[in-house]
């Protein structure tokens, strides 16, 4: 009977000192191995160099149980097969003629869905069965009945009942394309699903939130709302404390706040967890505190800084982002009664701080754009040519708090030429050392996949690097951004190596060549 284990083989280390996790299939005393998307470091492994990290065996035992339920099938008892061709059986596909929607798209959600958004994929399939189950009269639907009419049908119901169509139309539109991909993409070349909602484009929302925007004089009102008495929840104070720290750091969302690092000249700094995994930049952002902001964020600091570099302490106090978001939004709730000021949220310091910037400010809409960390797509290609530059959206800012705070504030770095540059404040903008990566779609290898590269920057030097990490087609999106969580872990790790071995680089005295910025990083001293 074949044998399936979870290994790594521990002459493979590779240079950034990790090893792919890999099945042992064992058949008839002779070993194959079978190599997985997951990769280890020395930390996951026992002193006998066994995986010890749970949430890899999670996925392993996942795999094997698949691989398990193929073997059985194949009746080896019966069937006299060498163990190449056990191998070969694993990975061939199912011979389907038909594929029932709701079953694959709740398989692909608990497998290959962000954990964030499984919860999100569910409530839009839940609603889509229920159309289904009112206009056919069943709870099932094969992907070939899935039409762009029945598409456009769908998100009119969704508009009766007064919902934000496109959102659900775009999840399903999703789970439908990974079914076609999943289903075509098979040895015999059949086309399985011959329906496509390519020319099925939701309709976009143009519903405005009008119920989260507050006047300055409500703004300041919650300023100086005192704290509670003693018998009261102390959540109340908290949450008036968040949404002015959000409204004075641009609209910062509560993950993000929770999230947040102060870089090396005291700015905050992090990259948006909405979006960042669908941006090349990350959606980094860098805001200067300003002076309101400054007590808060002394009442709030963090102790282990700068050992760590978390901004708050909010991540000590809560186990779970989403707690401290739901603890803020119930203190919201309660403050909201006290001040009465209706429906009051965290998101409302978002959309205050947008709406006064741009209609009693008179800040552009696109610096108002930028401050809420957006991304235009039609300067998608713009973006590419533009080193990132936070000094305009923190003049604004300043200028909006001045405004409704009625202080009388400038940046620090006001008069100067000091820019703000990937989080960090480079004392020679001309010399300002960075580093990204990325997937470049022409580089494709062989086996279809592709190396990603570390983009060096010096000035307006630019160097690329090949790196020995391979992402294939359902490691990246549409856009070849990489998508999966294990491979931007090892490319941040990447980053991070860069970045201690270029530390002891002198940049500032711009005496610093690409050429030895190049040699640095190819040494194997971190």
């Amino acid at each position: 009977m074949a044998t399936l284990k979870a290994c790594i083989v521990k002459k493979d280390m590779r240079r950034d000192k990790t090893w792919r996790v890999q099945i042992r299939l064992t058949h008839c005393r002779k070993v194959r191995m079978i190599p997985t998307s997951m990769y280890v470091t020395r930390a996951d492994l026992t002193s006998a160099y066994e995986i010890k990290n749970e949430d890899i065996l999670e996925q392993c035992r996942e795999i094997i149980s698949g691989y398990k339920e193929k073997i059985l099938s194949l009746d080896l008892d019966l069937i006299d097969l060498d163990v190449d061709e056990v191998k070969n059986a694993l990975f061939k596909k199912d011979k389907v003629d038909d594929v029932e929607f709701f079953a694959f798209a709740r398989r692909w959600i608990e497998k290959e869905a962000r954990p964030k958004a499984r919860g999100n994929y569910k409530k839009a399939v839940n609603k889509f069965e229920l159309f289904v189950k009112k206009k056919h009269g069943r709870k099932t639907i094969s992907c070939n009945e899935i039409s762009c009419l029945l598409m456009l049908q769908f998100e009119k119901s969704l508009r009766d009942e007064g919902l934000l169509s496109k959102w659900y139309c775009c999840a399903i539109k999703k789970l439908f394309t990974e079914a076609r991909l999943h289903y075509n993409d098979n040895s015999e070349g059949r086309i399985v699903i011959t329906r496509s909602l390519d020319l099925f484009i939701p309709k976009q929302d143009l519903r405005m939130a009008r119920k989260c925007v507050l006047e300055v004089g409500q703004i300041r009102g919650i300023q100086n709302a005192g704290d509670v008495t003693v018998n009261q929840p102390r959540r109340r104070d908290l949450a008036r404390d968040v949404f002015l720290i959000s409204f004075l750091t641009m609209g910062t969302t509560a993950i993000d706040l929770y999230e947040c690092e102060l870089d090396a000249g005291g700015n905050i700094t992090y990259e948006r967890s909405k979006v960042r995994e669908r941006r090349s930049d990350r959606a980094r952002i860098v805001i200067r505190p300003h002076s309101v902001l400054k007590p808060l964020m002394e009442k709030y600091a963090n102790p282990d800084y700068p050992r760590d570099r978390h901004a708050f302490r909010f991540y000590q106090q809560y186990s779970r982002a989403y707690t401290f978001r739901a603890t803020v939004e119930k203190g919201l709730k309660e403050l909201g009664k006290t001040l009465g000021i209706s429906g009051l949220n965290l998101y409302g310091a978002r959309h205050s701080m947008a709406t006064i910037a741009l209609n009693e400010v008179l800040i552009d809409k696109l610096t108002v754009h930028e401050m809420l960390n957006h991304k235009m797509p039609r300067f998608h290609v713009t973006d590419i040519y533009i080193r990132k530059d936070f000094d305009k959206i923190n003049r604004a800012n300043f200028k909006l708090l001045d405004y409704v705070f009625q202080t009388h504030s400038l940046p620090e770095n006001a008069g100067s030429d000091k820019v703000f540059f990937d989080g960090l404040l480079a004392q020679g903008k001309e010399r300002a050392l960075g580093f990204r990566y990325r997937v470049k779609p022409a580089d494709m290898n062989p086996d279809r996949t592709w190396n990603v590269t570390v983009e060096v920057s010096l000035g307006s030097e630019i160097r690329e690097i090949r790196t020995s990490i391979k992402v294939s087609r359902k490691d990246i999106n549409a856009d070849y951004n990489i998508k999966s969580h294990t491979v931007l872990d090892r490319c941040n790790a990447l980053l991070d190596n860069c970045r201690k071995k270029t530390a002891r680089l002198d940049i500032a005295s711009g005496s610093v060549t690409m050429q030895q910025v190049v040699k640095c990083l190819m040494s194997g001293k971190a």
